[in-house]
């Protein structure tokens, strides 16, 4: 008969329990620290060798900076062609090599666009450069989940507290569910730059702002 008995208060007790689901939102920032971008060289000659000396001539001058991080160094090389009379004439070669470059300071960036500028006066090598930007670091990245991550934990605990008192009943944090993570990139704005010399390229640099990362977890309570 006891069994009976407490076998019923069992089932009763799990009948009565039942789950509270949200989603909450946390936010913060991050402070980026490195100052991007991307350079692109591209030669025309009619000689392919001639044309891969002057890439490696260029390749080698950027890898040069060693105070730079310097990502890429891809390159390809074409045959060009013009077209007489519904005939193909080969006309010589263009070749294009890439880079990303970073630095935590803007002055460094500022001064290998002068020399590399400097650098450029052959008529047949073109020099991009563009995307500038300051860029937040993995490393910070991660940091930051982690602390939203531990923000969403604490306010999790506390709110189930909130919600036994409000219910008069017991409930406890059952579920976090942190798949969604959100980044937010801020509009690039670019500071005036008094500093420059006349004579020197003058790249402008965006304002240094903090970009937004958020959490948005889905939480569940079950209360009893």
């Amino acid at each position: 008969m006891k069994k009976i008995v407490i076998s019923l208060i069992l089932a009763f007790s799990t009948l009565s329990a039942y789950d509270i689901s949200l989603n909450k939102r946390f936010t913060s920032t991050v402070a980026p620290k490195k100052l991007g971008i991307n350079v692109s060289i591209n030669i025309r000659d009619k000689d392919l060798n001639s044309v891969l000396n002057l890439l490696t001539e260029y390749s080698d001058f950027i890898k040069s900076f060693k105070g730079l991080e310097i990502d890429g160094g891809n390159f390809n090389t074409n045959p060009e062609y013009k077209y007489y009379k519904n005939k193909r004439e080969k006309v010589g070669y263009r070749g294009s090599v890439y880079f990303q470059i970073k630095s935590k300071d803007d002055s460094k960036l500022k001064e290998f666009v002068s020399m590399l500028s400097a650098k450029n006066t052959a008529n047949n090598v073109d020099l991009s450069i563009s995307s500038s930007s300051w860029q937040v670091t993995p490393k910070d990245v991660a940091s930051k989940k982690d602390e939203l991550r531990f923000e969403a934990i604490n306010w999790a605990n506390s709110y189930a507290k909130k919600l036994s008192a409000k219910l008069l009943t017991e409930c406890k944090l059952k579920n976090i569910d942190f798949s969604e993570f959100q980044y937010t990139s801020p509009p690039i704005m670019y500071a005036r730059d008094e500093g420059m010399s006349s004579k020197s390229t003058n790249m402008p640099v965006p304002t240094k702002k903090g970009q937004k990362f958020s959490l948005n977890p889905h939480i569940k309570f079950e209360c009893k």
